[in-house]
């Protein structure tokens, strides 16, 4: 026998706002790629380390305070919510640096993973942002995580408060989650900015496996299993989860921390998501978004942010909620 989805069924509605939380983070994406709102002009930045050299976009009009954007798997200071939030920053009055993590800008010997918060600390350390009087950090998807992690391990005594924007907080059961052949839209998405990444790497160094098999590669579990765990020291995939996610670490954020999540994120699910935020530490300032919010784009929704206004969309109310934290450290 058929079954009948009713309208305004529970089935129903569950499957609506399934089918919006796509939306919610596609539509961005396609607006931008139609009509581009790029960040305001800004010149190349980069700082060399002991071992590697990161890169980014810098935009500096002489501000006293800094907000630093950090992007997500596969992505790099060109990804279409590091335009809006840069835009949305400079409106602020915040100089903002965009940054790439290792091996983005494809001039790196080495790439990152998730639990790479050095990159973090080594673009903070740069003499060129020497004269910066508070830090602001905002990550996005797997940049949220980092950002975490950061404030977790501890960054430059500057750094005043951290946002992450759809952060996988349990990197084992994102992964778990969107290797499923639900999700394989997204996953090629991001599994062909890390397979550029690689390609760009092995060309100059090699690595743990040839380019072909690389590229053949269709699951974020055999990434991280051929690629991640080889390249940095982990013994398996597994182990890269376990000992990098910040989820059974994130009580011990002691920033003031704002985490945004989507009920209906298509790509960091919400359900491997809820576990680890029952562990928050006081610190740290949560919002869920229910109808309204995919992947990294969130509709235009009041976060009823302490001592915010909640006017303008998500990024505007996150940026402004990180100069308070500012204004409440001095």
């Amino acid at each position: 026998m058929t079954k009948v989805l009713h309208l305004g069924s529970p089935t129903h509605e569950r499957v609506k706002k399934w089918a919006l939380g796509h939306w919610w983070t596609i539509e961005p994406l396609v607006r931008h790629t139609l009509f581009p709102d790029f960040a305001p002009p800004s010149i190349r930045w980069s700082v060399k380390g002991p071992d590697y050299a990161i890169s980014g976009r810098l935009r500096a009009q002489g501000n006293s305070d800094l907000l630093v954007l950090v992007h997500g798997l596969g992505g790099s200071h060109e990804s279409f919510y590091m335009h809006a939030a840069a835009l949305r920053g400079d409106r602020m009055g915040l100089d903002v640096l965009r940054l790439n993590l290792a091996g983005a800008d494809h001039n790196a010997d080495t790439f990152y993973h998730a639990g790479f918060h050095n990159d973090l600390r080594l673009a903070l350390q740069s003499p060129s942002l020497a004269g910066y009087r508070n830090i602001y950090v905002m990550g996005f998807s797997l940049g949220g995580h980092i950002t975490l992690r950061g404030a977790c391990e501890g960054l430059d005594t500057r750094v005043r408060a951290v946002a992450a924007i759809s952060p996988p907080l349990d990197i084992g059961e994102s992964v778990r989650a969107i290797d499923r052949w639900l999700d394989a839209v997204y996953r090629q998405h991001v599994l062909g900015g890390l397979k550029a990444m690689y390609t760009s790497v092995y060309e100059r160094v090699g690595g743990p496996i040839s380019k072909e098999e690389a590229l053949r590669i269709t699951k974020i579990a055999d990434w991280d299993e051929h690629v991640v765990a080889p390249t940095h020291g982990f013994d398996s995939a597994r182990h890269y989860w376990e000992s990098e996610s910040i989820g059974s670490n994130i009580a011990q954020v002691d920033l003031p921390a704002l985490l945004v999540v989507s009920r209906h994120d298509p790509m960091v699910k919400y359900g491997t998501v809820k576990p680890s935020l029952a562990h928050a530490s006081p610190s740290t300032l949560v919002r869920t978004v229910g109808q309204g919010g995919g992947h990294v784009s969130i509709a235009r929704i009041n976060l009823e942010l302490p001592g915010m206004a909640g006017t303008g969309d998500v990024q505007t109310q996150v940026i402004a909620w990180l100069k308070a934290q500012g204004r409440k450290r001095g």
